[in-house]
Order: structure tokens, then sequence, then C-alpha cells
């Protein structure tokens, strides 16, 4: 039970850092200041910056948990990645008015906004650990 709860404690902290370098005023910003940190550092370090996702892999083997739950944070998050780094090559092939085209110049975002990621996620593991 207590290593259930550190568990889930790290993957809050993991969730909360993740979100907290993606911080933006709009998704327009989220999006390229996650492609600069892909075209500064290349593939491996981006993939490295979304660690959550590897963790949530983590843990799903060592501990063979494949509920819903915890399979819900795994498809999601590989959506995730897997849609940023297609509109990173539409951004290369097409410059970075790219992305105008999937979401509206200003698409603005509520301050709190961004920790939406990090409250679904942390009950969805909540509820995979626990249920």
């Amino acid at each position: 039970m207590e290593t259930l709860i550190t568990i889930l404690i790290i993957f809050v902290i993991i969730e909360f850092l993740e979100a907290r370098w993606q911080k933006s005023d709009n998704l327009n910003q989220v999006l390229l200041k996650n492609y600069a940190l892909y075209k500064q550092y290349g593939l491996p370090s981006y993939l490295l910056a979304n660690i959550s996702f590897f963790y949530t892999l983590a843990i799903v083997f060592s501990l063979n948990n494949f509920t819903f739950w915890i399979n819900m944070i795994v498809v999601l998050k590989f959506i995730d990645i897997s849609m940023k780094l297609y509109l990173f090559q539409k951004i290369d092939k097409d410059g970075k008015d790219a992305i105008l085209n999937f979401f509206p110049e200003n698409l603005s975002m509520q301050s709190g906004f961004i920790y939406i990621n990090t409250i679904t996620y942390s009950l969805s593991m909540l509820f995979a650990l626990f249920l």
C-alpha cells in the first residue's frame, strides 16, 4: 500500500513538472515550445521530456497492471506525443504557420488550463492503482 502511494505521488510530481515546462499563454505557444525543444535537442531528448509516458509504462509492467484506467493513460499519452510529432513534421515541411491550419492563431488558455492533464491523469492513476 505504501509503495502504491509512493508511485502515485511520484506520478503526480512528474505530471506537474511536465505541465509546468509546457505552460504558455496560448496553444500555439505550447506547440512552439515543444517544437523548439524537439529541434534544439532532438527526438530522444523530446521523448525524455515526456517522461510520464515512460514512467506509466514502467508502472504497467512492474505491477503487471493492465486495467482500463492505466491503459487509457498510456493510449492518451501515446496519441498526444504522436500528434505533436506529426505537427512537428508539418512545421518542418510548411513552416511555423502550418499549426494555424490546425488551431486558431490566438487560442488563449486560462492560467490553470495546462494543469488539467495533471488532474485527469493523476485521478486515472489513482483509480488504476487502488480500484
